[in-house]
């Protein structure tokens, strides 16, 4: 069972992305521990049993500090995008959940993103590298 606590700017809009990332793991046949919690009591809530954190983008200014909390115990750490929290995309956000907790014991990586996070990067390079063949 995948056991993720989300932090976001005080955990009441998260409550309805927690049910959604639960729905997600449900209709894959998979078990999920899920809750949402304020980035004030981060402290409280992680601990060596998770298996990753996620944290929303209207906080991502602290992910060092929540870096910080998160690398005491050993659990990695990513970020939801805005598109996949303000859509409530459970299923991207389940997704990444099991990306960011396949790292657990691993050496240290870049945080990771939802994956529409990375698409729009990669269509932004290749728009870049499109916009300086023409010139």
């Amino acid at each position: 069972m995948l056991k993720v606590r989300l932090f976001c700017a005080g955990s009441m809009s998260t409550t309805l992305l927690v049910r959604k990332v639960a729905a997600a793991a449900e209709q894959e046949g998979e078990q999920i521990d899920i809750e949402a919690h304020g980035i004030s009591s981060i402290a409280r809530w992680i601990d060596d049993s998770l298996d990753c954190v996620l944290i929303g983008p209207q906080i991502a200014s602290r992910k060092d500090e929540v870096k910080a909390v998160c690398d005491e115990h050993g659990v990695p750490m990513g970020i939801i995008s805005v598109t996949d929290y303000g859509m409530v995309n459970g299923r991207h956000v389940y997704e990444l959940a099991k990306q960011v907790a396949a790292r657990k014991g691993q050496p240290e990586e870049p945080s990771l993103e939802t994956h529409e996070g990375e698409e729009k990067k990669h269509k932004k390079e290749k728009k870049h590298k499109k916009d300086h063949s023409i010139l």
